[in-house]
Order: C-alpha cells, then structure tokens, then sequence
C-alpha cells in the first residue's frame, strides 16, 4: 500500500529523479534543486541549489565518502556536502551530452558518461572526489582522465574489478544493433586494458558476479552478454553472448547459476509486453520466462531473506507501461523451469497511473521507494498511523475526481495492524469522504441516464423509465443534486405529448370505420 507520495515535477520530461538513501533520508533531485526526504512521510528536511536540472529523472545521484554527486544537463557534475547539501564544485564536460549513465565510484574517485546522439561523440570520464578549494562553492572540476566515443554511453553502468572500470558503449549508428565495444579502462589512468566487440547498444549496468570472475550485461538488440575478468589485470575474455529476440536494456542479476532480467515484447512467437527471463549463467540460454505488464528497463530488486524458510526468492520491479506499479516475482532458485514461480502485482499505483523505467530501492524498514511518469515519489509499504493521516487530509473537498484519492487513504487504513488504527484521529474524515463519494457517484449515474435520453421519441419510453425509476429511489438529499432533473421532467411531458398525439391519431383512424365507395356521392 502507498504509504506517502510527493509530487515533485510536472511530467516524465521534468520528473523527479531516482532515489537514494542517505543518513536516514531519501535524496532526490527535481527542477534544479537537490533534496532530502523524511523516510516514513516524505517531508521535505533539507534542499540544495543545482546548477542544472537532472536529464528527465533517469538516473539517480550517488553517495560516497560524505559527499552526494548529482549528474545533470550538459555533462555536468555537481558534488555537495551529504549533510547540508551545500554545493562543493561542478564538472562541466567540453563535450556536453545528456547524464544518464549512473555513476559509480571506487578508491577516491566517480566514474561515468555522456551521451550527444546515435551517431555523435561523448565522454567516459574520471574525476577525483576531491574538493580542492574548500572557500569556493562552484568551483570548476577537471577530469582526472577521459576516454572519447562515438555514440557515447546511454544507461551505461560501469563496474569496478580491481584496478579496472569497465563499461559498454552505444554502437555509434542508427538503430539499436550495430557494433559496439566493450572497455576495461585502468581506473587511475585511462589507459585501455583490454576491449570486446560487442553487437547493439550497451545500455544496462554491468553487473559482477565475484564467484565466478564473470560480468553479465545486455545490449539493447537483445543480447544477453557474460565475459570473463582478470582480478588481477582487468583484462576481458571468453565473450559470450545470445540474442534473446526481446530488446532489453535491464541489468542482469545473477544469483546460484542462473541469470534474472527484463525484456520487452517479443519473447515468446506471440508477443508480450514485457517479460521477466530466467537464463542459465554459463550458456545463457533462455530457461524459463514469465510474462509482465511491460518491458521491465530497470534493476530488479532481490530479496534472500525468505529462501530458508519458504525455498523461494522474491524479486520486485517495475515495468515500463500503465499503470506504472510494482510487480513482484516469486521464484524457486533450485529451478531450471518456471515451476512453482508467481507474478504477483504488489502495488497498483492507483492515482498515480503512468509509464516507468524506475528502479526501486528499499528502505531499512522494507519500504520501496520509486517514482513514475506521474512526476510523483512514491513510498510503497506497510502504512503507519501518521502516514494514513496525512493521506485522508490529502482528500480534501470530494469531488467526483477524488476516487483515487478515497480508495488510496482506505487501503492503507486498511492495511495498518489494528492497535495502529486507534492513532488514526481524523479516520471519521475518511469515512465521510467515503460517503460523500458514494453520494455524488449515485447522483453521477442518474444525470448520466436522464442526459442519455437525449432527443425524445416514441422509442424513448425505456431510457425514461429508467432515469425515472433511479431518480425515484435517491435520498431527499441526493435528489437536490440532482442537477438536470428539469430534463427528466421535460422529457416526461414531452414523451407523454407524443403518445397522445399517436393515440389521437389512432383513434381518427379506428373512427373511419369500414370504407365504402358510393357511386352517387
């Protein structure tokens, strides 16, 4: 259930950004300003001015050695100080290009890249933490190293083995399955360990798996990559990769032998929005798959912590389409087949309807926190008395539009343990939302059936009986809402008028009686 959402933007082109989670508070970044967010009631504890806005909320700041850096417009990085989000210094990239590619950071230093277009360069780079001059707040940052790349790095997560930092690129073209490359970089000097031809934009989060020395990523065409990595020197081998015939652009994860990721439509013959896929980490051939609501473009969430009890582990995503709520997918490890594995959807986002590519993070109490296209940061989880208090006095005046609203305030009312109830002091304000709705939905439908008559004619007797009968069978006070009740009256009369006029002329024509012909008249 929602336990708080806070509108922080106007749409996907100007959303809030992905959330972190920080001393105990949500940061997030929305227009040109950098927050902090009460965890259990989304109140705003501190802000920060950004010199640039973040590219249409893709990709989220990071946090590292006290300090929250921000990726925005124009190549742009922004550090500030984690506790007062005061501003530190600003990297600005000759280059320019969208921030979209997630930083990552390791030893001192933040890594990540630009991207102009499918065909234009942009840059990788290295910038070291350091805040060189502690008596300026904007000063200009200088890349420790960086790497230029025709068609740069969208959604490109890069990963830290070693000394390495390594990260895909686009494919430099029109389209989605060019050749692309592969780089393992030395972190400290830019050099190029090792490289790996690759088919398709490279637009995932490389992801690790340290008992192997594997990394596993995807590329937008569909391919569902692994390579082999030298701990010691970074250097890339054994490619593997299948084309799985479904674009995807979702980071895998790897858990006891098998690959977990998303897909978009085409994975079975038929056709699907989107599907969860489960493939084998050494082949990588497809296992099993579950269909979805959508294509799922972010990193899943997974949770162990249920897997000695129940022999299952549950993953929790989003998927790119409406209404833009939280799926979660139980699933048996030990399996190679979609056997005993359940799509279930957790969280509807109800008043919140739209597309998302969020990822989701959770919180130390197992609240997920997301946003969607709404432009709304949204808080999922068990509700707690004050969080349900502020959602009730979030209803406001009741109109016909409040339904979400109601229907949101009841369920996480509903879902508080009965002892937390009691702490709900305006819990009557919901009840007589509830009723005021139930009121103006029933008056709704009776204005609908006396608007559906329409014109009136001999046919209409039904459409009017039916607006009269429900009219009949409203409150006194409900019938004073009623505002086209004049129509139904009117329509009465005019209907009766009819009917008379066809009786009066049945009644000339029985009147002729039966028809002569007389010769001499």
């Amino acid at each position: 259930n929602l336990k708080w959402n806070k509108k922080m933007g106007t749409g996907w082109s100007a959303a809030p950004s992905v959330q972190i989670i920080v001393d105990n508070a949500l940061v997030v970044m929305a227009g040109t300003n950098i927050y902090k967010l009460d965890l259990q009631t989304g109140e705003i504890l501190a802000a920060g001015e950004m010199v640039a806005a973040p590219n249409w909320g893709y990709t989220p700041p990071i946090y590292a050695e006290g300090m929250i850096f921000a990726p925005l417009t124009n190549g742009q990085i922004q550090a500030f100080n984690a506790k007062t989000l005061d501003s530190l210094w600003v990297y600005k990239d000759e280059l320019g290009g969208q921030s979209l590619s997630s930083i990552t950071y390791s030893d001192g230093y933040i890594y990540t890249g630009f991207w102009n277009g499918e065909t234009k360069d942009a840059n990788f780079i290295c910038l070291s933490v350091t805040d060189e001059d502690v008596t300026k707040t904007n000063e200009e940052k200088t890349a420790t190293w960086k790497h230029t790349q025709a068609g740069g790095f969208y959604w490109a997560g890069s990963v830290i083995v070693g000394d390495a930092v390594i990260v895909g690129t686009d494919d430099g073209m029109s389209g989605l399955d060019g050749p692309a490359m592969l780089y393992s970089f030395n972190k400290y000097t830019g050099d190029i360990i090792s490289s790996l031809d690759i088919v398709g934009d490279q637009r995932s989060s490389i992801a690790y798996d340290s008992a192997s020395g594997k990394i596993y990523f995807t590329t937008k065409c569909g391919y569902l990559y692994s390579a082999n990595v030298d701990g010691a020197t970074g250097d890339l081998s054994g490619l593997k990769g299948v084309n799985h015939n479904a674009q995807t652009t979702s980071t895998p994860l790897v858990y006891k032998g098998k690959v977990y990721f998303g897909t978009g439509s085409g994975m079975t013959p038929t056709g699907t929005a989107g599907s969860f896929a489960a493939a084998d980490a050494n082949t990588l051939e497809l296992l099993y798959h579950k269909d979805l609501l959508g294509y799922p473009q972010c990193s899943m969430l997974m949770t162990t912590a249920y897997e000695v009890s129940t022999g299952y582990i549950y993953l929790y995503s989003t998927y790119n389409a409406k209404p833009g709520g939280i799926t979660m997918i139980k699933v048996d490890p030990s399996k190679n087949t979609a056997d005993g594995a359940e799509v279930i959807e957790l969280y509807d986002a109800a008043g919140f309807q739209q597309y998302c590519i969020s990822s989701l993070i959770c919180g130390p109490d197992g609240t997920l926190y997301y946003k969607n296209d709404s432009a709304n940061v949204l808080a999922v989880g068990v509700p707690q008395a004050e969080g349900v208090m502020k959602l009730i006095d979030a209803i406001g005046i009741v109109t016909l539009d409040s339904d979400d609203a109601v229907t949101i305030a009841r369920n996480a009312y509903n879902a508080l343990p009965e002892d937390e109830k009691q702490n709900v002091t305006n819990y009557s304000a919901l009840i007589a939302a509830e009723t005021v709705l139930n009121d103006l939905k029933t008056v709704d439908a009776v204005e609908m059936l006396i608007d559906s008559i329409d014109v009136v004619k001999p046919s209409s007797e039904r459409t009017i009986t039916a607006a009269r009968v429900a009219y009949d069978g409203l409150t006194v006070e409900q019938k004073a809402k009623v505002s086209n009740y004049a129509a139904l009256t009117k329509a009465e009369v005019d209907y009766k008028a009819i009917i008379d006029k066809i009786d009066n002329v049945k009644s000339l024509i029985n009147a002729i009686g039966t028809v002569k012909y007389d010769k001499g008249t």
